[in-house]
């Protein structure tokens, strides 16, 4: 029986790839380790619609059980392809280098804007920039908090150049927040001299962030003959 009482049948898991779990739901020890490690597995896999999770008992307090282990986690069938939606957690990574791009450009149109003297076209771009890395940091650490780390498996010459990128990127990144507000609050309060000293120093680690967001995502996501 799956979880809302209607029978499983074998049908329903041919041509499938499932993943088993047997647990006794009154166990006190490894079936609750067993039953976590599933709930991790569900998250993880939220992005693969063909894969079912199945837990097999022969106790049959198992909805209890499952109710007292967080709801929807432990289940005897859980299907992955539910209604549609407007984006999957694998389509994360990409809307993510599409925002780091959007910035990239928008910070370089607002840097020809300035030098050009359109302040109200520079600020437009600068913020509208803002908002793309706001954006950008707030899906990267969604789809990192559901998938975890996602391993590089490049080797030769292309891993070292990849690690230094990212471990580049990292550093720079935990700056721009700081640099960015360091620059905004004087233009705020029309302190234009000192908004352009800092100006100076945040556009490259801003520029240089955003670039390789994205060539961090073409090294990991794509197919190296298609890169």
């Amino acid at each position: 029986m799956e979880r809302g009482g209607k029978p499983l049948r074998k049908a329903d898991l041919l041509g499938h790839v499932w993943l088993a779990n047997f647990i006794f739901t009154r166990c006190p020890g490894p079936c609750a380790t067993l039953s976590r490690t599933m709930a991790d597995y569900q998250k993880r896999l939220a992005a693969r619609p063909g894969v079912r999770l199945v837990s097999f008992t022969v106790d049959p307090g198992l909805l209890r059980y499952r109710q007292s282990r967080g709801g929807g986690k432990i289940v005897c069938r859980h299907r992955f392809s539910g209604g549609p939606a407007l984006m999957e957690l694998r389509d994360f990574p990409a809307l993510n280098a599409a925002l780091n791009s959007l910035a990239t450009l928008l910070l370089i149109a607002g840097w020809i804007a300035i030098r050009r003297e359109r302040k109200l076209t520079h600020i437009a771009c600068m913020t509208a920039a803002l908002v793309c890395s706001a954006l950008f940091l707030g899906g990267y650490l969604w789809y990192h908090a559901h998938v975890g780390s996602v391993k590089f498996t490049g080797q030769g010459p292309v891993r070292l150049l990849y690690f230094t990128i990212l471990l580049t990127h990292t550093v720079l990144a935990a700056l721009v927040p700081f640099l960015v507000l360091a620059t905004v609050i004087p233009a705020l309060r029309a302190r234009w001299d000192r908004h352009r000293r800092i100006a100076r120093w945040t556009l490259p680690v801003w520029l240089y962030v955003s670039v390789t967001g994205v060539l961090v995502y073409l090294m990991l996501h794509v197919p190296p003959g298609l890169n």
